[in-house]
């Protein structure tokens, strides 16, 4: 379920966030706490290979596992 999905579920309004502003100043607080581990770490140095090269063409790949592909 997407936020989009659950948001029109549950009456929420959809250009406005879920968390409230003391859970956002919790989760950023961590963030800047464990920051070596979740940005530099995990975006910076893992993404790495999963960056769009220069002259890379796109190519569609599906979602999913290959039998969720072949349905």
């Amino acid at each position: 379920m997407t936020s989009k999905d659950f948001k029109a579920k549950y009456g929420y309004n959809n250009k406005k966030g879920v968390m409230t502003k003391e859970s956002r100043e919790i989760a950023r607080a961590n963030l800047f706490k464990n920051y070596e581990q979740s940005v530099i770490e995990n975006l910076l140095i893992k993404g790495f290979d999963t960056r769009v090269k220069k002259g890379q063409t796109f190519i569609h790949r599906p979602r999913g596992s290959k039998s969720h592909a072949n349905k």
